[in-house]
């Protein structure tokens, strides 16, 4: 990997998303459970890569004492970041740029030696810079903030979305990531919570060609969908009850009973063929209900995004990093890094489409799954180890990836996580049925 092009390439994403938020208001934002601080999150950021790269990894003194005590996500309960003595925006952008420096100048050159750890702390780091950017993405929806300026986006011509659900056969294979025998590891980087892959059974059943579109989910509300519990489960109802909903919370009624969507900083009509967002695995589940199915399992998921109906020797299904092969997404395949501002019709990236004829697995918007966030058999943390250990049990599972992620982390097998009653985060539905 050329690590100074990536870190380059990660660092301007993150100044593009937040160049914006150095006013007084926007730096720090109101108290909410589901954002950070832009201007804790930028300088945790730094105190990341310097944390794990330049002290863990290279034995540096920190450059600021005091930034444990700031930026250490760990240790600082969230409702406190709004109160610590934080550096000025200019302070943490000179730290940002000092860490960076310092990263990039001691980076290894020669191939033997970039094979040892610290090659899984470059790539913990860039990975985890590539994240928060797209945290930055869900403050600025969140906060009604401006779509970021990365200059000139790609656009599709819609049209609604396909509702016919594909019958799937199903098969035996390994859900996670599965290591290289001569090393252990493996072959990209993976984060603890894949790890190690185990051999499951898929039975046949049968999933929506795409995601539910905007339109498609206006049924649901105008159904009254919101005051309808027998669609809800429980959990869900006592959520949606606790959170007095009546539509999508970034939704509004316009007079005449139309339904407007806020996107960003301004109101745009439902628009058919892109994808549902902003909705949290409880209206997921009723909207799937609604529709006569339910979520997908992750393993389900995971082999539609995977497999192509090829077995090896020992009868497992073979698998891919992508729905299409191997290969890393390109344009026509997937709506990823930010490329088209919100979430993409399929027509947009028809290449990206599987074996099976499911369209936009990868991109556009994650796909919240009917899966508890847990460990797969025999579970150890990497050296970051409250990457997944402290979520186990209190997460869900969503696939996929947004068009507001990087490339760089999303692939078939990526394992995201988040509370179900988030619905601030592009994340959509894919309806299952039972064969």
């Amino acid at each position: 990997m050329n690590w100074a092009a990536a870190f380059t390439d990660a660092r301007e994403r993150t100044r593009l998303l937040t160049c914006d938020l150095d006013t007084e208001e926007r730096r720090l934002g109101p108290i909410l459970p589901i954002v950070n601080p832009p201007l804790w999150e930028l300088g945790h950021v730094a105190w990341f890569q310097e944390r794990w790269v330049l002290r863990h990894r290279r034995g540096r003194p920190p450059r600021r004492p005091d930034a444990d005590g700031l930026f250490d996500s760990t240790a600082i309960p969230h409702d406190h970041r709004w109160t610590l003595p934080l550096p000025s925006y200019a302070d943490v952008q000179a730290y940002l740029a000092e860490v960076l420096a310092d990263l990039l100048s001691g980076l290894l050159t020669d191939d033997d030696r970039e094979g040892d750890s610290e090659r899984y702390f470059l790539e913990l780091v860039l990975l985890h810079e590539d994240m928060h950017a797209e945290a930055f993405w869900y403050t600025r929806q969140t906060l009604g903030y401006s779509e970021p300026d990365l200059g000139s986006a790609r656009t599709d011509s819609a049209q609604e979305s396909a509702t016919e659900a594909i019958d799937l056969p199903g098969g035996r294979f390994r859900l996670g990531a599965d290591s290289t025998p001569s090393t252990g590891q493996a072959s990209r980087f993976v984060f603890d919570n894949e790890k190690w892959g185990q051999i499951v059974q898929v039975a046949p059943f049968h999933l929506s060609r795409e995601p539910a579109s905007e339109t498609q989910y206006a049924e649901f509300v105008l159904a009254q969908g919101y005051r309808r519990p027998e669609w809800w489960s429980q959990r869900g109802w006592e959520w949606r009850a606790k959170s007095r909903l009546e539509r999508p919370a970034h939704w509004q009624a316009a007079k005449g009973g139309d339904l407007r969507v806020r996107s960003f900083d301004r109101l745009r009509s439902l628009r058919p063929g892109h994808p549902m967002f902003g909705i949290s695995a409880y209206e997921a589940e009723a909207y799937a209900r609604f529709r006569g199915g339910r979520l997908p399992t992750e393993a389900e998921w995971e082999y539609c995004a995977t497999t192509a109906g090829e077995t090896d020797r020992a009868g497992l299904l073979v698998k891919r990093a992508y729905p299409w092969g191997d290969s890393p997404p390109t344009a026509d395949q997937a709506s990823l890094d930010g490329q088209y501002r919100s979430p993409t019709s399929a027509g947009a990236v028809h290449a990206g489409e599987s074996v099976h004829g499911l369209r936009q697995l990868i991109g556009s918007v994650w796909e919240w799954t009917q899966s508890e966030f847990l460990p797969f058999p025999g579970f150890a943390p990497d050296p970051y180890e409250q990457y997944s250990e402290p979520w186990f049990g209190s997460h869900r599972v969503l696939r996929g990836g947004s068009f507001a992620s990087h490339s760089r982390f999303v692939h078939g097998g990526f394992r995201n996580f988040y509370r179900p009653g988030r619905n601030d985060l592009f994340a959509g539905v894919r309806v299952a049925f039972d064969a």
